[in-house]
């Protein structure tokens, strides 16, 4: 999560590595679907609370992930949000590629530090530090 929006480079970048600030969950992100679909979420949010049989996994604070895919999302017609997955490099789920949450809805508050999608020259698409920095 580069922040040298001058030159043009900041934000996210594929292939970075992130660490979670906080203890997380990693789970299902709907019961019946076709594909399997994983999400990483803060500890305690509503999401898992409401589902708890989903979730698959605690994960510890210092967490690392890959940032392996960066794109956008149609919710309907009119509504877009970004995507963004990242792939465990820890735990016994390392290598499970999961959604961290990005289109900021009351059970899954955003960990992206802005929900528009087209974003203005020098501005940044990142995650928000109380979620996950960049590793050490």
């Amino acid at each position: 999560m580069s922040t040298d929006c001058a030159s043009g480079r900041c934000g996210l970048d594929m292939g970075q590595c992130v660490q979670t600030t906080q203890e997380t969950l990693l789970g299902h992100e709907h019961p019946h679907t076709l594909r399997e679909i994983w999400i990483v979420t803060q500890d305690g949010s509503f999401y898992y609370r409401a589902r708890p049989e989903m979730v698959v996994e605690k994960l510890p604070r210092g967490t690392q992930f890959e940032v392996v895919n960066i794109s956008q999302e149609h919710l309907d017609l009119f509504e877009r949000c970004s995507r963004v997955q990242v792939k465990s490099l820890d735990g016994v789920s390392r290598g499970v590629v999961a959604d961290i949450p990005a289109c900021d809805t009351p059970a899954l508050p955003t960990w992206l530090n802005t929900t528009v999608t087209t974003l203005k020259p020098g501005d940044c698409l990142m995650i928000r530090p109380e979620f996950a920095l960049p590793c050490e």
